[in-house]
């Protein structure tokens, strides 16, 4: 039988099983009688290969998921008079007729899976669910070198509607989506999230799909639950590599994204990505929110063309390559066409290999001085480990090489923006067609390599023992040996990282992941168990620019180093552990109060040396105990080796130091023992007394610890001066335990501040004939006369439990002041604060012990420094407005200044970016150490406006004090509030007469202000409450008062209106948990183009009962003078105050009224608004009429 027709066989039988191919019609065949789910799944699995189509309009799988786990096609009924129109961008499923609703997860798990014309809706589940899930089952276990994917997957015109991560797919699929709508996610469309090692997946191709996500609240201000308003990582499709430190960057096989429609979301490889195509899809961006490419962490070929990015007035960020230290590479961007309001058209930290050519900007625009391409852009800069400009021992910038940029239109004028670039000096290949008025290109030295290339033992500065493979497992320990298994081979690969290989055994250090963002911020406590290995994993593989062997990063401190995985966070370390295995600590931590990632202060066990094998080594061998009892014997080892032929061996020394325990500087020797020595190189054992007249180490001085030092002693040619190799190595020196006992190390302070948190040790020693269970530490009230215990204040701290707890040990430790206790000063009389510390045990007999340490305290009022006028967050350039601040700071102390002006913070975090110059300093007079203070503030002269900052920034007002204490250490006083900066004659509102409090039943006179432009019109002003869950989703709101009309003038200030809350509203402590008021000030207006818009501005308030709001009484700042309203509003009652002269000024700053030797002031003619009564004793105190 010939080829011929063999094939002509084959194409008969093929055509044969097609039309065989079975069909089952859903309805006709399902039993009622059961669950929806269970019915489909029967069919797919006794149906292999079949066809099942769904002919009714709506299936309901009542919160139930479905798994299909055979090759099926599942079709849906169409309207077959309506023909999808796919001639243009995005999906058309106007003809499906059949839904399935209340959907869980749609569990892919087969290859050749097709779904056709239908409509799947998921519309509840908490924001991160996964709506389709194609994970293969090797992608949740435990093997990283066995992936496998699911491949033949096609959904063609079908919709998918819902779900945190619609459509999540691992370590990828192979298929098509064809005609697909994923509109309302939460966070991702459709996820690729490589885990393991993973090289490669199929072939994926998007056409003719549309991507749109949830957007919480609709044109009408309802709520679309369970929702999340659209965050700027909410991307249609994610191709993410994984923060792992598998250096291999993942080949998407070409995929491609065509004829596509992306609303108010975008593209991204969020790491490790390479090949993938986007052409000829329209991003349409009307939110500004989210970047429309972002391309990071090593990633390489992209290939973005023919595309059109329509911002519309959204100052969008157009595309985001990586801005931090992982340097993409090889992306063409050619003949896109960019419409509207643009915030940047790139930003980027150093890529290389980057045409940009062809592409039109006729009909788009930037803010005149704002980036149009920035390559020079280094995103949390501050947050870094080993950041460029953090200091002389970090690399230095880096720079872009083989930079194209020619050929684009539209670009003549100013408002289109400027390049910049970072290049090496002398750098060829580069090339910058652009205005040259507006481009800087920056000349820069290469990378500083912070080692090396060498042979190198690398030692703990902890044990002083070397880095070495493990004899019979993958797994990393410290050790004394003298041979090559403790060498390893250290190269640098610029810009910044290293690969490290053993001598002997040519494995390459490695990982199968470090530490990542989501372990440190949402598993602080309990981060798993990692350990770095030496395998031949990369055997074989030959290392280029993007394609890299395992590689790390150092930080470098003094002569010693942090070593880092070079993935892309540097969360983790290499440290030591007690049983000297090495593996990994966290390198960085959640900041307090904010999703910031702060530096770890690394201990010894984290910090290592690179010692060259032609340099003398010395090591403590029995560096595993480091805690000694005074007047102990204890046998110690020492290995030392002279490598250098020229130098003679004098001798050896060991002995107790004590040091410096910031800079571990030596400070004094204490007792030191010469054991003899004989060869060039070897091991000695002898036995080590500590003496019996050194302190503990709890008693000596503040900043100074014991330290086992050792010296290798040689001359050179056995003449001149000695030549010294030494270590040195922490240790704790106790007494010798004659009793229970419990002492609070860091009582050099005892004053504490209300609300603060300090750091506080504790050391413990229990008698052998007891077993510890627990020490506490914490704040008390006692007897001035005896010390008997008035209260305990809560919580109490409990540094060792049961479960941790040692015979003896010292612990450090967090203590919090609550916010809520009264300061001493202000204690009844003949009662004091007191800390406690507390160790308990049992006896033999099970009885209960406690020792105890006693200290008297102090506790006092935090300073305050507040923002009285920050109703109105929202500055023109250039103008110029009054300001009112309110200080307090302790007698004590000495007023450096205040300072009052605009910073730039992370919009995410929090953390501090930049500052904006000038800063205003408030003028206070010296000595008066509480008031307010009324001054002018412009807004500077130029800088950029809100919505020209790059994504993830935002303004705040900041406001600072800064005082001397009477120990001459400086304190700053800090407060934020978040502003918008706006061009001149911006659209604005504002409620003039903040409060953030209310009274349920009470009226009150209210006045906004608002401007809209000439050629606007307004539909109507209101103002009233609304209800919202804690984190500002709106839920309800009862009617608002109704300010004005569409008769109301477009500019208006200080408009007075009536304002009542209904009797029947519910108070704010009786509203569920997760749920509270927000003010909502909110004009209706049209704009030039006749588009409904809305100006909105919200203030959190708390609404109590009419009895409560007229009674409540208001304290001053420094807690002494306090202030009663009369239930009628006429009059202020005053209690608690020596004062005899009392002065009321209005939030200009205007005095309004005067009265001398009285307990109560009559305001009935004063308007209803804010005002500050001050007296002749320095206090003051701000009340609402």
């Amino acid at each position: 039988m010939n080829k011929k027709t063999l094939f002509y066989l084959f194409t008969v039988f093929s055509v044969l099983y097609v039309q065989a191919q079975t069909i089952i019609d859903f309805d006709a065949v399902r039993d009622l009688t059961k669950p929806l789910n269970t019915e489909i799944q029967k069919l797919i699995n006794s149906n292999p290969g079949a066809i099942i189509e769904f002919k009714s309009s709506e299936y309901d799988l009542e919160k139930r998921g479905l798994t299909i786990s055979k090759p099926i096609t599942l079709r849906g009924l169409t309207n077959n008079s309506l023909t999808p129109d796919l001639s243009g961008k995005g999906a058309d499923n106007k003809n499906i007729l059949s839904e399935f609703v209340n959907c869980n997860t749609i569990l892919i798990r087969s290859d050749n899976v097709h779904i056709e014309s239908l409509y799947f809706k998921k519309d509840y589940g908490p924001k991160y669910n996964v709506f389709f899930n194609f994970l293969h089952p090797t992608y949740l276990d435990q093997d990283l070198d066995t992936n496998l994917e699911y491949t033949g997957i096609s959904l063609k015109n079908v919709v998918i509607d819902g779900g945190g991560y619609a459509v999540t797919t691992g370590n990828g699929f192979g298929g098509t989506f064809e005609n697909v709508s994923v509109i309302n996610f939460n966070v991702i469309g459709v996820w690729f999230n490589r885990r393991g090692n993973v090289k490669k997946h199929s072939k994926v191709t998007f056409t003719n799909c549309t991507f749109e996500p949830r957007n919480d609240l609709n044109s009408n201000g309802a709520p679309v639950f369970p929702g999340s308003n659209i965050e700027f990582n909410d991307r249609a499709i994610s191709f993410d590599g994984g923060n792992t430190s598998y250096p291999i960057v993942w080949d998407h096989s070409g995929s491609t994204i065509e004829r596509c429609l992306f609303k108010n979301t975008g593209v991204g490889a969020s790491s490790r990505g390479a090949n993938v195509v986007l052409n000829n899809n329209e991003f349409n961006d009307t939110q500004g929110k989210v970047e429309l490419v972002r391309v990071e962490e090593f990633s390489s070929n992209f290939t973005i063309t023919n595309n059109t990015f329509n911002c519309n007035n959204a100052q969008s960020g157009i595309i985001t390559f990586d801005r931090e230290l992982q340097v993409v590479s090889n992306i063409e961007i050619k003949n896109n066409t960019i419409l509207g309001f643009y915030r940047y058209f790139i930003s980027a930290y150093a890529p290389s290999d980057l045409t940009i050519e062809n592409n039109d900007f006729t009909n788009a625009h930037t803010t005149t001085g704002s980036a149009w391409i920035n390559l020079t852009y280094y995103e949390n800069a501050s947050e870094e480990p080993i950041a460029p400009r953090s200091n002389p021992d970090m690399p230095g910038d880096f720079a872009s090489d083989n930079i194209i940029i020619r050929n684009n239109t539209g670009l003549d004028s100013s408002n289109k923006g400027t390049l910049t670039v970072n290049v090496l000096n002398n750098a060829q290949g580069n090339v910058f067609d652009f205005p040259a008025n507006r481009t800087t290109i920056n000349s820069i030295d290469a990378p500083k390599q912070l080692l090396e290339n060498g042979v190198y033992e690398i030692i703990n500065l902890k044990t002083t023992k070397k880095l070495t493979p493990n004899t019979g497992d993958n797994f990393l320990i410290t050790d004394s040996k003298l041979t090559d298994v403790t060498k390893w081979t250290v190269t640098f690969v610029p810009p910044y990282s290293y690969t490290i290989q053993n001598v002997e055994t040519n494995e390459y250090l490695e990982l199968d992941i470090p530490f990542t963002e989501s372990n440190i911020i949402g598993n602080p406590n309990n981060l798993p168990q990692l350990f770095p290995f030496a395998k031949n994993t990369y055997a074989g593989v030959v290392a280029d620019k993007v394609n890299r062997l395992p590689f790390w990063a150092f930080r470098k401190e003094g002569d010693k180093y942090v070593i880092l995985p070079g993935g892309n966070e540097l969360m983790s370390a290499i440290a030591i552990t007690d049983s000297d295995v090495v593996s990994l600590v966290a390198a960085r931590q959640k900041a307090p109060n904010s999703d910031a990632r702060i530096p770890v202060e690394l201990k010894d066990n984290a910090k290592w040396s690179f010692k060259p094998i032609t340099d003398n080594y010395i090591s403590w061998d029995s560096s595993s105990n480091i805690e000694f009892n005074i007047g102990e014997t204890i046998e110690q080892k020492l290995s030392y080796e002279i490598r250098k032929s020229n130098e003679v061996l004098q001798s050896v020394d060991f002995g107790l130091v004590i040091i410096d325990e910031e800079t571990n500087a030596f400070i004094e020797e204490t007792a030191l023992l010469n054991p003899t020595v004989g060869n060039s190189s070897g091991s000695i054992t002898f036995d080590y007394t500590v003496p019996s007249d050194v302190k503990p180490s709890s008693s000596l001085a503040h900043g100074q610890t014991y330290a086992i030092r050792a010296r290798l002693i040689t001359k050179l040619n056995n003449t001149g001066a000695d030549i010294i190799e030494s270590i040195q190595v922490p240790v704790s020196i106790f007494k010798n335990i004659t009793e229970t006992e419990i002492t609070w190390d860091s009582n050099t302070n005892t004053e504490f501040v209300i609300g603060s948190t300090t750091e506080q040790t504790i050391s413990h020693a229990v008698l052998a004939s007891e077993t510890p269970v627990y020490s506490q530490f914490g704040l008390f009230i006692v007897n001035t006369s005896d010390n008997s215990i008035v209260s305990a204040i809560t919580p109490q701290n409990f540094p060792s439990t049961a479960a941790n707890i040692e015979q003896r040990e010292t612990k450090t430790f967090n203590f919090s002041i609550p916010g809520d206790v009264v300061p001493s000063d202000k204690l009844p009389a003949g009662q004091r604060y007191v800390v406690r510390a507390i160790i308990a045990s049992k006896d033999a007999n099970d009885v209960d012990k406690y020792a105890s340490d006693l200290a008297v305290v102090t506790v006092v009022a935090p300073n305050t420094v507040t923002w009285d006028t920050s109703s109105f967050t929202q500055f023109e350039v250039d103008e110029t407005r009054e300001q009112s601040i309110s200080y307090f700071y302790h007698a004590t102390e000495t007023l450096n200044f205040i300072q009052f002006g605009l910073i730039v913070r992370n919009a995410t975090n929090n953390s501090f970016i930049r500052e904006i110059a000038p800063q205003t300093i408030v003028p206070v007079a010296s000595g008066v150490n509480s008031g307010t203070k009324t001054f002018d503030f412009k807004t500077p002269t130029g800088i950029a406006l809100s919505s020209a900052l790059a994504a993830n920034e935002k303004y705040s007002i900041r406001v600072r004090m800064n005082t001397t204490d009477g120990g001459g250490n400086e304190k700053f006083t800090v407060s934020f509030v978040d502003a918008t900066v706006v061009a001149v004659n911006s659209n604005f509102v504002r409620w003039e007469t903040f409060a953030n409090k209310l009274g349920v039943d009470v009226e009150t006179t209210q006045e906004i202000s608002y401007r809209i432009q000439d050629d606007e019109s307004i539909e109507s002003v209101q103002f009233g409450l609304v209800i919202t869950t804690n984190d500002n989703i709106y839920l309800s709101e009862p009617t608002p008062t109704l300010v004005g009309g569409n008769t109301a003038p477009n500019e208006a200030f200080n408009t007075e209106f009536v304002y009542e809350i209904p009797s029947e509203t519910t108070i704010s402590s009786d509203l569920p948990a997760n749920q509270k008021y927000r003010l909502r000030t909110r004009v209706t207006y049209k704009d030039n183009t006749n588009t409904t818009q809305k100006l909105l501005q919200f203030k959190d308030v708390l609404v109590v009962s009419k009895d409560e709001f007229l009674s409540t009484p208001i304290f001053s700042v420094n807690q002494g003078l306090s202030v009663y309203v009369d239930p009628t509003f006429g009059a202020l009652h005053i209690k608690n105050t020596k004062a005899t002269v009392f002065e009321i000024y209005n939030i200009t700053g205007q005095l309004v009224k005067k009265a001398r030797d009285t307990k109560s002031i009559n305001v009935e003619s004063l308007k209803p608004g804010i005002y500050f009564l001050k007296t002749n004793q320095r206090e003051v105190v701000k009340f609402i009429k």
